[in-house]
């Protein structure tokens, strides 16, 4: 990449950040940092590295602290990302909230990915791979919570019956997915966790990925709306609790 294109990238990560530092808890933008694992492009500003997706993961996670303080009580909590690819948003909250137990769910291939970036990440915390999982049929929580971080495959999420997940996130990917599946792991959202924090697209969108929006999406309990809002990258957000 030229000097040129190098400069534009940083100078529109720079507006990004003062864009986002009126917007949202200014302590968490300038403590969350990149991680160097992955040797990803980063911009040394203010004594942060920043890239897009830190930026990002910056407004999510303010989000969570302003809204859900009950993620500060020293009790364990279940944390579920949906989609959580190499594991970066998972990596910004245990650095934040450090007594809970994250529980990444993405298909195989991306487990291996996230499983390798989080180890280098958090090198004494203790791993939980689908593989020691086996075939189980009834996960309990008080086994999870044993470890810190544990890495599932989506059928091991929908065969989760009891509402055992303290926190279900999903961040752009369900809107990358086919109606069906989009609606089974609503389903099962309902079925298992006690709040849902959601950032996709609102609308239906059938030109690029023949999907649904959230406004789509058939809910069938009874939601607690907490805080909804358009994101900077005009995502519809929504964090609310089940009240089944």
């Amino acid at each position: 990449i030229s000097e040129r294109i190098r400069k534009i990238n940083s100078l529109r990560l720079i507006m990004l950040f003062h864009q986002l530092a009126e917007r949202i808890d200014i302590k968490t933008l300038i403590l969350n940092s990149e991680s160097y694992v992955g040797s990803p492009p980063i911009l040394r500003y203010r004594n942060v590295n920043l890239t897009q997706r830190i930026l990002r993961y910056s407004y999510y996670l303010s989000s969570l602290i302003n809204n859900l303080p009950f993620l500060l009580d020293e009790q364990k909590k279940l944390i579920v990302d949906i989609g959580g690819g190499y594991g970066g948003l998972i990596r910004s909250m245990a650095h934040y909230y450090k007594n809970h137990t994250y529980i990444i769910c993405e298909l195989p291939e991306t487990i291996l990915l996230s499983e390798y970036y989080l180890r280098n990440c958090f090198i004494d915390k203790s791993f939980l791979h689908i593989n020691k999982l086996g075939m189980m049929d009834d996960l309990k929580k008080e086994e999870l919570l044993k470890y810190d971080f544990v890495f599932i495959t989506p059928d091991i999420f929908f065969k989760i019956k009891n509402r055992i997940i303290d926190l279900t996130i999903n961040t752009t990917s369900l809107g990358e997915m086919t109606a069906e599946v989009q609606q089974n792991y609503i389903n099962s959202i309902e079925k298992n966790s006690n709040y849902f924090y959601s950032v996709n697209r609102y609308e239906d969108r059938k030109d690029k990925y023949n999907t649904i929006g959230f406004k789509s999406l058939t809910f069938v309990n009874n939601w607690l709306p907490i805080h909804i809002n358009y994101t900077h990258t005009y995502h519809y957000e929504y964090l609310g609790k089940n009240l089944g």
